[in-house]
């Protein structure tokens, strides 16, 4: 084996010795096979995108869907002061209708009218017990009290008839709407025998009209009443109209698990009842500093950003403030507007980095 090695180390160093001796006699081999003078590792350049640091108000907003609904207290309900029967019902529900227009057509219930001839049976015959009570007094048979007591008694009935009378328990009664609005609710049909003090029917008045929306409990608490609000039809998103918050609920909603935040639209807002819409709440709103989302990277607990000096790469340490869907807001001493901010690429970045940027964005 010591044989065998001392063979291969002799035939290497000869073969080194005779191409040293064939160099010699032919330089121009020797110059093509060294390497040329002064070619170092070419230094690496990154590729990078970039965009200019800007100073404008960003808005920081929080999407939510919910439904249009009657306003809070601004529902009037119909009804009548007896058992009635329902002869027809004139408009539908989500109707607009006008002041005095005619709602609903009633009339007494066959109980209620049997009321009423009763009523009126009992003042015939308190007044024909009075006069034979006066005529008997005219003949001494009766007593003054005995008057006083069928006078009181006529008197009784005439009451009875009156308040029937003035709950409207003598024919048919139309039902009109007191102010323009809309029908919320119809609650009974033709034929329907309702009693007294029934629901017949719901409108709102024009533009009394609320939108509910429904945010997450961790999300609900970055709200007050008073922010501004963007509503938009869910089947209709060009139609856009604005509004404000005007009641935060204060439970969460077993169903669906959200908060109900209601909005008060913005006088004109063309909705309808029960429509889908979404809103979309300014949560807060400053100027400041403001890059694109991707210019920031996380690196552990902190954030950072690269900036283009003179072809390349400088680190910034940036604390992030407010941010949506195309900024980000950036606090950082080193950091002004105009400065061109790496949106692609950075991730591959390190400080002092050589780089080529590409257009700005």
């Amino acid at each position: 084996m010591k044989a065998t090695r001392m063979v291969l180390a002799t035939l290497v160093l000869g073969s080194a010795a005779a191409l040293a001796f064939y160099w010699q006699g032919h330089p121009e081999d020797a110059a093509l096979a060294a390497p040329p003078e002064g070619d170092a590792a070419a230094p690496v350049v990154a590729l990078v995108q970039v965009a200019p640091l800007k100073m404008e108000t960003i808005r920081e907003t929080l999407t939510a869907l919910g439904t249009v609904e009657a306003a809070p207290g601004e529902t009037q309900t119909f009804s009548v002061p007896f058992e009635s029967r329902v002869v027809g019902v004139l408009v539908v529900g989500g109707q607009s209708v006008d002041a005095a227009q005619p709602l609903i057509e009633v009339e007494p219930s066959p109980d209620a009218t049997l009321a009423m001839e009763q009523a009126r049976q009992e003042l015939d015959a308190a007044k024909n017990q009075l006069e034979a009570v006066q005529q008997r007094e005219g003949m001494k048979l009766a007593t003054r009290q005995e008057v006083l007591q069928a006078r009181q008694a006529v008197q009784a009935a005439e009451l009875r008839v009156s308040s029937l009378q003035q709950r409207g328990i003598d024919g048919k009664q139309t039902v009109q709407a007191a102010v323009p609005g809309i029908v919320s609710r119809i609650d009974v049909q033709p034929g329907q025998i309702v009693p007294a003090g029934g629901a017949l029917l719901e409108t709102i008045g024009e533009g009394q009209i609320s939108v509910r929306l429904g945010v997450e409990s961790v999300d609900a608490v970055r709200l007050q009443p008073g922010m501004a609000v963007g509503i938009r039809p869910v089947n209709d998103p060009q139609a856009a109209f604005g509004g404000k918050v005007r009641r935060l609920g204060r439970a969460v909603n077993p169903e669906t698990r959200l908060v109900s935040v209601f909005v008060t639209p913005d006088a004109g807002a063309h909705l309808l009842l029960n429509q889908y819409v979404s809103g979309v709440i300014s949560v807060a709103s400053r100027r400041a500093l403001v890059a694109p989302p991707a210019a920031v990277l996380p690196e552990g607990e902190a954030s950072v950003l690269y900036t283009v000096e003179d072809g390349h790469a400088v680190r910034h340490e940036v604390k992030v403030g407010l941010r949506n869907d195309g900024q980000v807001e950036l606090s950082c001493a080193g950091l002004r507007a105009g400065q061109m901010a790496v949106v692609a690429g950075n991730s591959e970045l390190e400080d002092g980095m050589a780089v080529e940027a590409g257009p700005a964005q």
